[in-house]
């Protein structure tokens, strides 16, 4: 159940041949077709074995053997390999290619389900026909399966709409509705058991449980390395065991001794003898889709292909692996923390006469060679090349004899010196020949779209010479030249290193033709030596054909792609047309595929030797060919099933409605940014002059804050560091708009001006959060500020990006900081130490940390459509390690639309936990004496909410807003604040004169 991986690059390199260039005679330029140009759309099929359509493009996986075979998915196709070595396909196609295939336990033994975003199958027979379980619901707003777990007797269905818990459980036999009675309160992420009593779940935020009698109980695994507790991981079956994996790293799982191991960076396919397996499992990679996007035909039979970690000799017709070898070059060595989800990259395989190659991506900007035998086995070894430019490669084409032309680094230095320096790593056309040396292209070719890897336009002839169509514009010049920029010739142009670049004569397209925009593919040349091209041509595609004598010719095309490559051609218009002699001959194919998905999609289509690759369907050889399977059987019997419509995605607006209760005293100028530094400056003795002070801000409805900031650094001798902060916050809760400073020294090794990120009040203590970048990691100091006692600070070290911290205050003195910062609950102690309470598990943090009332940490799990709390012990005995307690949970079920934001307000007296939450999805209008404002911009909307016994209620609001005013008002209101058990509410007016205004409110 680990996410499925692809691994197709854009393509990368271009081969082209190599050997004594031979006199060739002129050809002339004509815009006239010949009389005898050959009709498309008669020519036979060429004698060729018969070629088939294959579907492709969903996941290629080891699923788990069966005495009939190991079963796998090839591109979302089911087959068995078998011992011999030999592959059965399916018997009944699938609707769709399928995302996974799962074992289902039962009491009659394993069940076979396989999905994809559409529908749920089951499989009675492995190979056989589907019957369809689940259907997603396709009508209005679309909502589709994201991923399946297989629990004891059941399937859990999770889907596109929301998160966390599973949106249908399925008895697997009968389709019957089930529960999880006995589970924990808590949603499961992940289910996966081996038996009717084994299995593994993954719980939102606690993370991994195991169970071993069929869910009645489950216990939190001890682990090798429980900091790895906190990174999001999937689980996996491998034969007949449970993993936790995470990229390439896994973890086994010991139910006997409850326990799950550290991870640990495994290729998996090492220890397989079949090659076909040691593939599947090595690469996850669609075998025959890579054998024709970017393999290279072997000389005894079957097709090179390669990804960065393995290369194989394989059959492109059916897709088994005769030989494989491991790939020498350097892997990327990722970590747990930042593992590469889809680090399985496709390398281009080429061979020369003397021995095969493969250009490896490793990386974003380096690529790795390695070499292989083309007559003995197939081993390779790593083999020092010039350096070649990932920016800027583009494809590889085969010619018989063998050569390379790519983009990179290969001009030699001229001298020592920064001239010679500059010119070696510019980036320039190189060729390479049969032997292996490397040269640039001289003179450069003027290639219109270098930056994109614009290698369309080149191409090599037999005899070693290099083509490319010069006077290509791009897309940059207009229709009739009309701005004055002339429109360039457009002509072949051939360069060899035994003589001068050559210009075979213009070519004339037809009156009013702007030039040609694009050459579609590479340039390619016939038996007879003519040259053929597709141009794309004011909004039209036409085919160029440049024989040895006599004249060009232009051919408009009723199409809307073509495109040359390796010596094959194809044109798609109303039907599929094939040249399978670089454009020589053409021959009529039949209708093109339908995508049952993508119905409105533009097919394209890229030609190889071994076949074409067309969105999700590969026509495998270049023989005739039987119709496509244009609509596969349906599935057996009506679904057992709908995955739920997906509810709507309004926010819920809720009305802060308030009536005016008098003036309280004028407002502080935040809104003037002058007037603000001049209040600070005057609270803080500062003088606005000083040029050894940076100032860093936080302000209310101008931010998403509701406490008003400043940071104010001065520059220690160094000028590289601060030597001291001066702290500052104005807090529009309270209505005396007085400024708060302290002073203290700047943490070491803090940057001159960190970034401020925000203020937190409540009674008489202020936090400051200011954070600042450390090895790509966050670095966070706090601050914090109470009357009377020096400030206090603490550091939280080296957190990811993106790991921002949210923090909250008891009221009293002598309460912790708590809080969480990324994949932890924190709390920073009275006594000044820092614990992490909790490690939270998966990848979007749904824990909150609540306001003390006590010495106990209350804890909320605010998921979608569900929430959780319970409360934590902050006690000496407080464990980082310890995952969140998997029982003892209070379960809640807020509306679906608008979760808590939705519920009541609280009455006086109202008691439970008290939680501060953030809302960034819905949203509040603002009613001030029943005049409503016109949409009012929030910048951000704060709630403090009582939950205790299964119910909850909102206690306050805060609302930062931007500068709407209300009808017939001088000054709109920049900030509110409302305490409903309380019934006190005060509003801050905006601009020159704004004032504290007292306010009686309620919210509907």
């Amino acid at each position: 159940m680990s996410p499925p991986r692809t691994s197709m690059l854009p393509a990368l390199f271009m081969l082209a041949a190599s050997c004594a260039p031979t006199a060739r005679p002129k050809p002339t330029a004509s815009s006239t077709p010949p009389e005898d140009t050959p009709n498309v759309t008669r020519a036979k099929a060429p004698e060729e074995p018969e070629a088939r359509w294959v579907r492709t493009g969903r996941t290629t996986r080891v699923i788990l053997p069966l005495p009939e075979g190991t079963l796998v998915l090839m591109g979302g196709r089911r087959a068995f390999v078998r011992a011999d070595g030999s592959i059965l396909d399916e018997k009944v196609l699938t609707p769709e290619p399928l995302d996974d295939m799962l074992a289902v336990p039962t009491p009659r033994g394993l069940r076979l389900v396989g999905y994809n975003s559409q529908a749920l199958y089951r499989f009675d027979d492995p190979l056989g026909e589907p019957r369809v379980l689940v259907e997603a619901f396709l009508v209005g707003a679309a909502n589709t399966i994201s991923k399946v777990g297989a629990g004891p007797g059941f399937v859990a269905v999770w889907d596109s709409d929301g998160g966390g818990a599973p949106a249908l459980l399925l008895d697997v036999e009968t389709g019957a509705t089930r529960t999880l009675a006995g589970w924990p309160d808590v949603p499961p992420t992940e289910i996966l058991f081996r038996s009717m009593d084994e299995g593994a779940v993954v719980f939102e935020s606690i993370g991994l449980a195991l169970t071993r009698d069929g869910g009645k109980t489950f216990q939190v695994p001890d682990a090798d390395k429980p900091e790895e507790r906190v990174y999001d991981f999937g689980l996996g079956r491998r034969r007949d065991r449970i993993e936790a994996v995470r990229g390439d790293f896994r973890a086994p799982i010991d139910f006997a001794n409850n326990r799950v191991g550290a991870f640990a960076r495994r290729f998996v396919g090492m220890a397989q003898t079949n090659p076909t397996l040691a593939w599947i499992e090595a690469t996850e990679t669609d075998p025959i889709e890579l054998a024709i996007r970017d393999g290279s035909p072997d000389p005894r039979g079957g097709v090179f292909i390669a990804v960065n970690r393995m290369a194989a000799r394989v059959d492109p017709r059916t897709g088994a692996a005769l030989e494989v070898a491991w790939n020498p070059l350097n892997l990327q060595m990722d970590t747990l923390h930042d593992p590469h989800w889809h680090d399985i990259m496709a390398c281009r395989a080429a061979h020369l006469p003397d021995r095969g190659l493969v250009f490896c991506p490793m990386d974003s900007d380096r690529v790795e060679t390695a070499a292989f035998s083309v007559k003995g086995p197939l081993t390779l070894r790593r083999v020092e090349m010039p350096k070649l430019s990932q920016t800027y490669v583009h494809e590889v084409v085969q010619r018989p004899r063998g050569a390379l032309v790519f983009f990179g680094h290969c001009a030699p230095p001229r001298a020592k010196d920064a001239s010679a320096e500059a010119e070696e790593e510019r980036v320039v056309l190189c060729a390479s020949g049969a032997g292996g040396d490397v040269e640039p292209v001289r003179p450069a070719p003027d290639l219109y779209d270098q930056s994109s890897g614009g290698l369309e336009g080149v191409g090599a002839l037999d005899d070693g010479t290099i083509v490319h169509l010069k006077g290509i514009t791009g897309n940059h010049v207009d229709p009739q030249g009309e701005s004055g920029v002339p429109i360039p010739e457009t002509r072949f142009e051939l360069f060899s290193r035994s003589i001068k670049p050559e210009l075979l004569p213009p070519i004339t397209f037809d009156e009013g033709a702007r030039g040609p925009t694009k050459v579609l593919g590479s340039i390619e040349q016939d038996e007879s030596g003519a040259l053929h091209a597709m141009v794309s041509l004011n909004d039209e595609i036409v085919h160029v054909r440049q024989p040895l004598s006599g004249p060009a010719t232009v051919t408009p095309l009723s199409a809307h792609h073509a495109q040359f490559r390796r010596g094959r051609g194809v044109i798609l218009g109303d039907d599929l047309l094939l040249s399978p002699d670089a454009g020589a001959s053409w021959f009529n194919a039949g209708p093109l595929p339908k995508d049952p998905v993508h119905k409105d999609a533009t097919l394209g289509a890229l030609p190889s030797e071994s076949g074409i690759a067309m969105l999700r369907w590969l026509r495998v050889g270049w023989g005739p060919a039987a119709p496509y399977p244009s609509a596969p059987p349906p599935p057996v019997g009506p679904p057992l099933a709908i995955l739920p419509k997906p509810s709507e995605m309004e926010p819920t607006v809720r009305t802060l409605s308030c009536a005016r209760r008098g003036r309280i005293g004028a407002a502080p100028p935040l809104w003037d940014a002058r007037a603000r530094q001049a209040m600070y400056d005057a609270a803080s003795g500062a003088v606005s002059t000083v040029d050894h002070r940076l100032i860093e801000e936080v302000v209310v409805a101008q931010s998403a804050e509701v406490v008003a900031g400043r940071l104010e650094a001065f520059a220690s001798s160094d000028g590289e560091t601060a030597e001291r902060w001066t702290l500052q916050a104005i807090d529009p809760h309270e209505t005396t708009g007085k400024v708060d400073t302290w002073t203290v020294p700047a943490p070491p090794d803090v940057p001159l001006l960190p970034d401020l990120d925000g203020v937190v009040r409540r009674g008489n203590r202020t936090l400051f959060v200011v954070f600042h970048h450390e090895g790509g990691r966050l670095v966070y100091d706090l601050v914090l500020a109470t009357p009377g006692k020096p400030p206090r600070t603490t550091r939280l070290r080296k957190h990811p990006d993106g790991s921002f911290l949210t923090a909250t205050l008891g009221p009293n003195d002598d309460d912790p900081v708590v809080g969480n910062i990324g994949q932890y609950l924190f709390a920073w102690m009275a006594d000044g130490s820092l614990r992490n309470v909790a490690p939270l598990h998966g990848p979007r943090n749904v824990a909150e940390a609540g306001i003390l009332g006590s010495k106990d940490l209350p804890v909320l799990l605010n998921g979608y459509g569900w929430a959780a709390v319970q409360t934590l012990p902050l006690g000496a005995g407080a464990n980082a390690t310890s995952p969140l307690p998997l029982h003892g949970w209070t379960l809640h079920r807020p509306p679906m639309r608008g979760g808590f934001w939705a519920m009541p307000t609280c009455r006086p007296g109202a008691s439970g936990m008290l939680f501060r939450l953030r809302e960034q999805n819905e949203r509040i209008l603002l009613e001030v004496d029943g005049v409503k404002s016109t949409d009012p911009s929030i910048h951000a909307l704060y709630y403090e909410i009582r939950v205790d016994k299964g119910s909850a209620c909102i206690e306050s609001v805060d609302v930062s807003l931007g500068e709407e005013e209300l009808p017939d008002r001088p000054h709109p209101f920049g900030f509110v604040t409302a305490h409903f058990p309380k019934k006190t509410a005060h509003a801050m007016e905006w601009g020159d004169g704004g004032s504290f205004v007292r306010m009686a409110c309620t919210l509907h």
